[in-house]
């Protein structure tokens, strides 16, 4: 239940199903880990906005590393040192060791205006070796019965909603070959899981594809106005990509579990979960108390400990002066302090004074 990130949007919030918060993506698969490409990448595809710009502010806790978040596809990120990866991963310069705010311009829709570069291709179709036959030989079985890529993926996604699969906070251990167990065996996991099985099938296909994770949804907090992104809201998806379409998002989780995308991780609660956990989620009046004391603590760190430039120059524009430069904002300062000198001199002239006796007034 730890705070990820606030959010405040400007207009309304998409809905809890468009709200994916992009974070690191992965492209190196190993047979056992999912690793983001930490060498050299590949050219950034660019894009054309197709829907209107969405703008927030994000409050990010300190998290130890680098990554920033932002709906996705992310556009824009305030910062001077900040940057964005090939991938469209928003990256800080430094490791975030303080709470930091950032505001962000993302495009739910966009449309990729070249084709993916060779060194693209190459990077997200690596081979998948000798690991995993079973699901190399589903894949190969899948791709010969489809038409194009395209029915290749809804092939792919309709094993996951048609082949018993049950999302799970605790699933079983996989053996060796993790995804042969997960589709033949088990059928058991959560959104990485099933994430990492859709990818891996589109690879042992040919057609380019990597795992993207970061975080799903977020509650409101009617007290401090605010959407509260918690470390459950954790999610991971797969993008694909189309000739004709560019980089996808495709989610398996949405076919197996479609309340997560709809009401979050906390509807899907199990026995696994801690007894505080499951509390928080069914008690109205403790969730009332978390979001009071989560708003108390927001409005600290955001206009006492973070009373920036930035706040300074909200404020004023608020009182209406948030069009002066810095040489007006000069000005208007010695003005304020003349007249503030001026109103002391003139209550200090006026005030009475004692009358001295002979040892003040030889001192």
């Amino acid at each position: 239940e730890d705070v990820a990130f606030r959010v405040r949007f400007q207009g309304p919030a998409p809905p809890p199903s468009q709200r994916y918060w992009r974070g690191p993506v992965l492209h190196d698969f190993d047979g056992f880990t999912w690793r983001r490409r930490l060498g050299p990448g590949a050219v950034r595809q660019p894009t054309e906005p197709v829907s209107p710009p969405l703008r927030y502010q994000v409050m990010l806790e300190p998290t130890g590393r680098s990554y920033l978040f932002g709906v996705d596809t992310i556009s824009q990120i305030t910062g001077r040192r900040n940057f964005q990866t090939f991938d469209g991963q928003a990256i800080a310069s430094r490791e975030i060791t303080s709470p930091i705010v950032y505001e962000g311009v993302s495009y739910l829709e966009v449309r990729h205006t070249k084709p993916l570069s060779v060194t693209g291709r190459r990077l997200d179709t690596q081979p998948l070796g000798n690991r995993n036959p079973r699901t190399q030989a589903l894949a190969r079985q899948m791709r010969a019965a489809s038409l194009d890529n395209r029915d290749y993926m809804q092939r792919a996604l309709r094993y996951f909603q048609d082949g018993g699969f049950e999302y799970t906070l605790t699933p079983p251990r996989l053996e060796r070959d993790s995804i042969d167990d997960l589709l033949f065996n088990t059928r058991l996991g959560f959104c990485g899981h099933f994430a990492s099985a859709y990818v891996t099938l589109m690879r042992a296909a040919g057609i380019p594809s990597r795992v993207v994770t970061g975080y799903l949804g977020g509650t409101w907090n009617p007290v401090g106005g605010y959407y509260v992104v918690r470390q459950s809201d954790a999610h991971a998806w797969a993008e694909v990509w189309l000739e004709d379409a560019g980089w996808t998002r495709v989610d398996p989780t949405a076919v197996v579990a479609p309340e997560r995308l709809r009401r979050g991780v906390n509807e899907l609660l199990d026995s696994g979960t801690s007894l505080t956990g499951r509390l928080f989620v069914q008690a109205e009046w403790l969730r009332r108390m978390r979001d009071t004391w989560d708003a108390a603590a927001n409005f600290w760190q955001e206009r006492i400990v973070n009373y920036n430039l930035g706040a300074q120059l909200s404020l004023l524009e608020k009182l209406g002066l948030g069009k002066l430069d810095y040489r007006a904002l000069a000005v208007l300062l010695i003005g304020v302090a003349v007249l503030w000198g001026l109103w002391v001199m003139r209550a200090a002239a006026r005030s009475p004074r004692a009358a001295q006796d002979a040892l003040e007034k030889t001192w």
